[in-house]
């Protein structure tokens, strides 16, 4: 779970996701601003998180392991 930051549209943080290269990464909505977070490869998503924490900070914050 994370919170998408700047109030962006889910539709628009996925995009910046893939933009940015991580396409095995999946936003599904969860309420107004919450997220949940998967991988389709069944990477630890926390992995991909960690590794790419600086540019994921830019449009997601408060990332919750669940």
């Amino acid at each position: 779970m994370a919170t998408v930051r700047h109030g962006e549209s889910n539709h628009i943080v996925q995009n910046i996701i893939f933009d940015a290269g991580f396409n095995d990464l999946n936003i599904f909505p969860m309420g107004v601003d919450k997220v949940f977070i998967s991988n389709t490869l069944q990477l630890e998503v926390m992995c991909v998180i960690n590794s790419a924490r600086d540019f994921l900070n830019c449009v997601l914050w408060k990332v919750d392991v669940i």
